[in-house]
């Protein structure tokens, strides 16, 4: 009995050191439709995914729950489409917020600040621009990042947005001379080699997915003038939260760094 115990115990000791080795992932329970599109089969709980295999998530409710002896035990959860994604870029990028290690917190927290600041509908002020820690968003060359949407006459394309250490949203980057009829959304990801990015959304670690509104600029900078103007007396912080707070209320949700940005190019705050 003694043996017996000892050779199953062994079985499962090897087969998980070579888990371990492989870099393989168990699937322990899956919500929703998740596909593997390597076997182009629906994903069920005892499989074995590979970190290079591609998920796709059949809605953003969908979540599989994996795990491996070198990460341990990760809920991949609130994946935005069904761009088929690496199982190891979806580990970095769609992780519970409380599953993630503390050595890597700050890391962690810039990417979903980030994530949310670019969800939905975005109000994009100026030229779009948006700066990028690079503490966090390394973007010396090759690395890049690239939009995906649809253009005029529903056309896929793909956009290179990256300008140095920042990433530009506006319509001039995004739609060039092409400008569409109506917006649509905009699927944003960080690569580190360009070359991995053309034609394949989805494979790239996710920044965000939005639908950028557009106003009227001038408009937009004569009252945000009039609210700094009023509020003199007052911090550079309590004036730009109030700017942040009459924009989105009158107009849509905005992103953090590119308000800074275009409250600088205004000269409404001192670079």
């Amino acid at each position: 009995m003694k043996i017996r115990v000892a050779v199953c115990l062994a079985l499962i000791l090897g087969a998980w050191a070579a888990m371990a080795q492989s870099g393989e992932f168990r699937v322990i329970t899956v919500q929703g439709s998740v596909e593997n599109t390597k076997t182009r089969k629906q994903v069920q709980p005892g499989d074995r995914i590979g970190p290079s295999d591609a998920l796709k998530f059949g809605s953003r409710e969908a979540y599989v729950i994996v795990i491996s002896p070198k990460v341990g035990r990760k809920k991949i959860s609130g994946v935005p489409d069904n761009n088929p994604r690496e199982l190891e870029n979806l580990v970095k990028s769609f992780l519970r917020p409380d599953e993630k290690s503390t050595a890597t917190r700050g890391l962690v927290e810039y990417w979903e600040t980030l994530n949310q600041s670019l969800k939905d509908t975005v109000l994009v002020l100026g030229d779009g621009i948006i700066p990028l820690d690079k503490e966090y968003i390394n973007l010396d060359k090759p690395a890049v990042v690239v939009a995906f949407f649809k253009g005029k006459n529903n056309q896929h394309i793909t956009r290179v947005i990256s300008r140095g250490q920042q990433i530009c949203v506006g319509a001039k980057c995004l739609y060039e001379n092409e400008i569409p009829e109506r917006f649509g959304y905009v699927l944003v990801e960080y690569y580190e080699n360009e070359k991995e990015s053309r034609d394949l959304p989805g494979s790239g670690k996710y920044i965000g997915y939005f639908v950028p509104l557009f106003a009227n600029e001038t408009n937009l900078a004569k009252e945000a003038r009039i609210i700094a103007e009023t509020l003199t007396d007052h911090s550079r912080d309590h004036v730009v939260r109030e700017i942040k707070k009459y924009l989105s209320e009158e107009y849509g949700h905005v992103q953090d760094d590119n308000l800074l940005q275009w409250l600088k190019d205004i000269k409404l705050i001192n670079p």
